[in-house]
């Protein structure tokens, strides 16, 4: 087990910082080009708002892969599906 964190170095020294910065980087990575695709195929010139959740998104806000930044925004929509539901 490793602890997920921002890394101090791409290339890991041992194998845990290995394993860290293979899940940083190949996260980092991802997420970029995840965006970059959805971006041109559905929107054409308009640039989307990329918003992150989740508690681990933290770990990217200096990535600038975000527009915005709302950890709980999952748990956000459940209360309001929720409350729907009561309600109707």
């Amino acid at each position: 087990m490793v602890e997920i964190v921002r890394p101090q170095e791409v290339l890991g020294r041992s194998t845990i910082e290995s394993i860290q910065s293979g899940l940083y980087y190949g996260t980092q990575a991802t997420v970029r080009s995840l965006v970059n695709a959805v971006t041109q195929r559905h929107f054409a010139a308009d640039k989307p708002v990329v918003i992150g959740t989740g508690g681990f998104g933290r770990l990217f806000e200096d990535e600038q892969l975000f527009d915005a930044f709302l950890p709980e925004l999952s748990l956000i929509g459940l209360r309001r599906a929720v409350n729907l539901s009561v309600t109707s």
